[in-house]
């Protein structure tokens, strides 16, 4: 059976958490190596368990560790030889891990769910990871209990978590992802040419037997200028996806920044760089002509493109295979225009037999496969602390009228070689009547929504007034409001903004 643990770093706002998939055969020892690795410890210190509910009940904390060199701690039960599955037995049961008996960096850990395995997934396993933990040794930088600063978001810190535990506990059991299968597979795709059949802005859906992700396939040809597909994966891939085809005047770049996707784009030889001619010759694959070479890149909003990983290969290989059923469907066929007119979308879908094999069917399906809430509105969460939300409601009124926006700036930061690049974030607050900035600030790659926050805080702590027109987009304005200060109502959203507009302008012609 497989563990869905949440395990909180106690003491800070923001919260610090991991949510981890384990073997419930795992001994405490071993989940102790998984618990450095996902908060980024050092293992330079002692640590102990205490279990404090076990089947449903709560009980007398229970101790779980091992004897020190000393033989001054001595635990009731001895880590390397007692499992998981011993103590915890029921969703809910919980204990707390201790590490580093002088700072006391308490750990809450609760067993969140009891899961069958699913094949294809490798365990121990970071479904997601929040905000980065101190450093060793730091108890005293963070006496109020206020997050480090981030440097890079969720998705970038859960991702660097599994390829510490995938280096740890995997290397050498998993099997090479088959490169060559992915570019047999690109070529017949090519050869397929289905832009001449499809629409750019069709959607089709494939779903992930293995993760049961939906991955939104969209094919790239029909405009004769990038010959390809593009896949999104996930809840967030379609709303990204959502937000490409509802692009208004938005540049190339400001584009990129929203996508999040993964795409093979059939190009010139000499567009290919040198990693991507390496992976063909490395297959002992040959390609010929304009715009049959396959170039792999992965989108995330704030990185700079990048060559594709193993899970992102897995997945454009599942769609690069799927979608040809439903372009020879569409061939024979044309999609039914009331099927599309209520919402739903052509779709490849898995179902296991009873022999455990995956059988493909295609059909119509609707947001209700999506395995989220496609009806509800996430809403980004305040991190600000109660204090500092007060002390930006004591500030008092100007008659001002401002600009204010955060977005990413195409200059990116390769901070050690072999690393993705990062763009970084600027913040700008501009007059709106004479047009001088009041306020700009560069910030590292991280949490977008904290980092706006944390910005607009600064602005007005500069300023040590609040102007009665704060002029926001779309999307600034709803990482603002839920600060809920006596002025939020100040905040006005609006579609344009002509300074920061100009701004912008006067910005890449500066960078070129």
């Amino acid at each position: 059976m497989i563990y869905q643990f949440k395990v909180q770093l106690l003491g800070f706002r923001p919260p610090i958490w991991r949510r981890l998939q384990i073997e419930s055969n795992m001994t405490f020892l071993d989940f102790h190596q998984v618990l450095q690795l996902a908060f980024e410890w050092e293992d330079y210190h002692l640590h102990t368990y205490r279990m404090t509910k076990s089947n449903g009940e709560s009980i007398k904390p229970l101790e779980i560790g091992a004897e020190d060199e000393y033989g001054l701690f001595s635990p009731a039960y001895d880590e390397a030889e007692t499992l998981l599955s011993d103590f915890f037995i029921q969703e809910k049961d919980r204990a707390v891990y201790i590490y580093d008996f002088g700072d006391d960096w308490i750990h809450e850990i609760i067993l969140e769910k009891v899961l069958t395995p699913e094949k294809g997934v490798a365990y121990p396993f970071c479904v997601k990871a929040m905000r980065e933990a101190p450093e060793e040794d730091s108890r005293g930088m963070y006496l109020d209990d206020v997050s480090p600063e981030e440097t890079m978001n969720s998705e970038a810190l859960t991702d660097h978590v599994n390829e510490k535990l995938s280096i740890c506990f995997l290397e050498g059991n998993q099997p090479e992802f088959d490169w060559s299968r992915l570019l047999i597979a690109a070529k017949e795709f090519n050869k397929l040419a289905p832009w001449t059949v499809v629409e750019g802005d069709d959607i089709y859906i494939i779903t992930d037997p293995i993760t049961k992700d939906q991955v939104f396939c969209s094919v790239l040809g029909n405009a004769n200028e990038l010959y390809g597909l593009a896949i999104y994966i996930g809840k967030e891939g379609f709303e990204s996806l959502l937000q490409i085809l509802n692009q208004s005047n938005e540049s190339a770049f400001e584009l990129s920044q929203k996508q999040k996707a993964v795409l093979v784009s059939f190009v010139n030889r000499d567009e290919l760089e040198k990693a991507d001619y390496e992976l063909i010759k490395e297959a002992n694959m040959s390609f010929r002509g304009k715009h049959q070479w396959p170039e792999f890149r992965s989108y995330q909003p704030g990185f700079f493109p990048w060559m594709i990983n193993q899970e992102e290969a897995r997945l454009l290989l599942l769609a690069l295979e799927q979608l040809p059923y439903l372009v020879e469907g569409i061939k024979e066929q044309p999609p039914h225009l009331e099927e599309t007119a209520q919402g739903a979308w052509l779709a490849r879908i898995p179902k296991e037999n009873s022999q455990g094999e995956i059988q493909w069917t295609s059909g119509y399906v609707t947001s209700s496969i999506f395995n989220w809430d496609a009806t509800s509105e996430e809403e980004y969460p305040s991190y600000l602390s109660e204090l500092e939300v007060k002390r930006l409601s004591k500030y008092k009124q100007d008659q001002g009228t401002v600009e204010f926006d955060f977005f990413p700036v195409n200059m990116p930061i390769q901070e050690q070689e072999g690393e993705r690049p990062y763009f970084p974030n600027l913040c700008v607050a501009i007059d709106q009547e004479s047009g001088m900035v009041l306020f700009q600030e560069m910030q590292a790659g991280g949490d977008m929504v904290e980092q706006c926050q944390r910005a607009f805080l600064k602005f007005l702590q500069n300023r040590d007034t609040v102007p009665s027109k704060i002029f926001v987009s779309e999307t600034i304005y709803e990482m603002l409001l839920p600060l809920k200060f006596r002025y939020a109502s100040n905040l006005i959203e609006s579609e344009e903004l002509s300074s920061v507009d100009e701004f912008k302008r006067m910005l890449e012609q500066m960078q070129h």
